[in-house]
């Protein structure tokens, strides 16, 4: 009976690979690499690396408190804002590699493509503004490296058609 329960849901269309057993480890790692700073924005208010606010603005993290503290309170509360919303991703990351991504589920992998997304939508946005520190370029390629690996190393999703019902087979007449 197990054997043709795990047949049937080979047969719906979960990923099958021998090298995936490690995969959901190293999403799981990224999504933790991800939570690590997010969850420092949300209780400090700040950014690790504080050359951003000199790249982004012209001016010291500092300077800009001592010329004014309203705006400093401002960025102070949006990254609070991006720490929370990034806390939030990496949990839901978190769980989502751990249990369903574990389980092989197709839905999960294409879920989980979200994380290198949003480390590429990081390294953009940096870039684009000329933000882009050492440290914060190492951060994010660490986290698009381990996610595309982990998401990459299963070597193949079918896409099988799950299985059709069997034809109903017609009443027999009892002779007696």
């Amino acid at each position: 009976m197990t054997a043709k329960v795990s047949r049937a849901s080979a047969d719906a269309g979960t990923i099958t690979s021998s090298t995936s057993t490690g995969a959901w480890a190293l999403v799981a790692t990224s999504a933790l690499m991800l939570g690590v700073p997010s969850v420092f924005w949300l209780f400090r208010g700040e950014l690790f690396d504080r050359r951003i606010y000199e790249r982004l603005g012209g001016a010291s993290w500092t300077l800009a408190d001592a010329i004014d503290a309203d705006v400093v309170d401002l960025v102070s509360a949006l990254v609070r804002l991006a720490g929370a919303l990034g806390t939030a991703a990496a949990l839901l990351g978190l769980a989502v590699a751990i249990v369903p991504y574990r389980r092989r589920e197709p839905w999960a992998w294409y879920a989980l493509w979200a994380i290198p997304l949003a480390g590429t939508l990081d390294l953009a946005i940096f870039a684009g503004y000329g933000a882009l520190t050492t440290r914060a370029l190492l951060w994010d390629v660490g986290i698009l490296a381990l996610s595309v690996l982990g998401l990459v190393l299963p070597s193949r999703i079918t896409r099988e058609q799950r299985p059709s019902a069997p034809a109903p087979t017609p009443a027999r007449e009892d002779a007696t």
